[in-house]
């Protein structure tokens, strides 16, 4: 798989298409102190589907996190869905991230990275996505456009995986009005609890924890403690935030996303804020982020 590099200012980042349309290293080097990591590095030869590294930063498309006993209802219609094995019964994070994307555009700071869905196998609707990476300063920004190239109406989201690397239990700053209570497997129930004050802060421990929010206003912030201070902004379509830190593992992942872990089953259910989207044939879904760094004091 070839490695493609993009640059500018202090930061460098590491693409590798085939990969998932991956990011497998982003590197903070100003002068003012040993180069950080901003991802957990890709080390070593990459994983092969259906498993993954966990490192580096990729996209979620079709969809994010887990779809219930692998059964998408949409449009009164059950999709039956390919269960992933770490995930049993269940789906999770969609199948882009684990197929080769292509490289369409490089540049010295920035790329454009794209997967076509032709409709069979892990999804059934067509469906092309596109990545666009640019660096700026200390500033990373991730742009995605999904559309719907079927000729039905699809269901839609995406979202963004980042891995960083911690050092001792991070306090995460965002304001979101609602957290999603979930089973012991990982996937929403349906039921919302109202968070008193909606920007209170939430420590992720060694214990770990897996944490998904609705009404996110698309900001966070937080230090790594390994010398590294991130301030995340997402666009509007982006209206959920994953928290997740495995038990007893130094990384951690925050995920801005377009719905709720099995979103798609609880709308049709009846269940309103879950975030899901329909497209009609060609039309289209975008948004994405942007991630300030800066050193911590």
């Amino acid at each position: 798989m070839q490695t493609h590099r993009i640059a500018a200012g202090p930061l460098a980042a590491d693409l590798m298409p085939e990969l998932g349309g991956r990011i497998v290293s982003l590197r903070l080097d100003d002068g003012a102190g040993p180069a950080l990591d901003v991802f957990v590095p890709l080390v070593g030869a990459p994983v092969l589907p259906p498993r993954w590294p966990k490192a580096g930063a990729y996209p979620l498309a079709p969809y994010s996190n887990r779809i219930r006993n692998a059964k998408l209802t949409f449009r009164g219609h059950v999709h039956e869905l390919p269960p992933h094995p770490d995930a049993l019964p269940h789906t999770v994070h969609g199948h882009a991230h684990r197929m080769p994307w292509r490289l369409a555009e490089h540049s010295a700071s920035s790329a454009t990275l794209a997967y076509d869905h032709d409709g069979t196998g892990e999804w059934p609707w067509r469906f092309a996505v596109e990545q666009h990476i640019g660096l700026a300063g200390t500033r990373l920004s991730v742009a995605f456009t999904f559309t719907n190239r079927d000729a039905r109406p699809a269901p839609a989201g995406f979202g963004w995986h980042p891995y960083f690397p911690i050092k001792g239990d991070p306090s995460i700053g965002f304001s979101a009005g609602t957290l999603w209570a979930q089973s012991a497997d990982n996937v929403a129930t349906g039921t919302v609890v109202r968070r008193t004050p909606a920007d209170a802060p939430v420590v992720l421990d060694a214990r770990g924890d897996t944490l998904y929010f609705g009404e996110w206003d698309g900001r966070c912030a937080f230090s790594t403690g390994t010398g590294l201070t991130v301030r995340l902004k997402a666009d509007p379509v982006l209206s959920h935030l994953v928290l997740h830190r495995p038990a007893g593992i130094d990384y951690v992942c925050i995920e801005p996303v377009s719905h709720v872990a099995d979103g798609f089953n609880l709308a049709a259910g009846g269940i309103a804020g879950t975030g899901t989207r329909s497209l009609d044939p060609g039309e289209s879904l975008s948004g994405g982020v942007t991630m300030d760094l800066a050193r911590s004091g």
